[in-house]
């Protein structure tokens, strides 16, 4: 697999232990993931929301390995909604985070 996503140019997959699964994970937003204007929390941050899909933010900080505050955690999806790498729906506690494609 590795070596494939190399052929490609696309960027290795994650490999992940969930309990008693194993997650592959690959990633569509190659853009992002390659990008020098994120850090690597951002770039953390799409990684997760590449592996749960639309999500909130309580469930992306639950599945992040660096623990941002819930602020930091805002400002960096915000950031990555202007940037143009995501997009949200919903207000206050019903909002949710998706990648765009």
């Amino acid at each position: 697999m590795i070596e494939e996503c190399r052929l490609i140019g696309a960027p290795e997959p994650e490999y992940i232990e969930r309990g008693t699964a194993f997650v592959v994970i690959f990633y569509k937003n190659q853009k992002a993931l390659q990008s020098n204007e994120l850090n690597l929390r951002q770039k953390e941050i799409v990684r997760v929301m590449a592996a749960l899909g639309e999500c909130t933010s309580t469930q992306i900080l639950n599945n992040m390995k660096s623990q941002p505050t819930d602020r930091t955690l805002r400002t960096d999806l915000t950031r990555l909604e202007q940037l143009g790498y995501l997009y949200r729906s919903g207000v206050g506690r019903a909002t949710t985070w998706q990648l765009k494609d």
